[in-house]
């Protein structure tokens, strides 16, 4: 049987993967080098004024129009919704351990930007 010592999880996107690497009892590592798990458009930076957001995601995302994402389908965007990110940030909390090199992100597990 071949066991692995430590998952290592770089540039992740959704809840999926995460939950299930947690299940299997193996410690789970996760990089982070933006602002994916704390911000509906990603950066904290608004998307009117390019000011630096320091929010906590909530209702009040919705008023920064970065929510709304470019899509290939029909009609061409999509819309990223606070459930999908609650349901990342929860998946993250399990992890054993998130790295990161932004100021601000380390050692964060609150999507509360410092």
């Amino acid at each position: 049987d071949l066991r692995p010592d430590v998952f290592f999880l770089h540039q992740w996107a959704g809840a999926a993967v995460p939950e299930a690497l947690a299940a299997t009892g193996v410690p789970v590592a996760r990089f982070l080098h933006d602002h994916r798990l704390f911000c509906l458009r990603e950066h904290k930076v608004s998307a009117l004024g390019r000011r630096p957001c320091t929010r906590i995601a909530g209702l009040t995302c919705y008023a920064c129009p970065g929510f709304i994402r470019r899509s290939a389908r029909w009609p061409g965007i999509r819309f990223a919704g606070l459930g999908g990110l609650r349901r990342e940030q929860a998946a993250n909390r399990r992890l054993d351990a998130l790295m990161g090199l932004l100021e601000g992100l380390a050692g964060r597990r609150d999507g509360e930007a410092r």
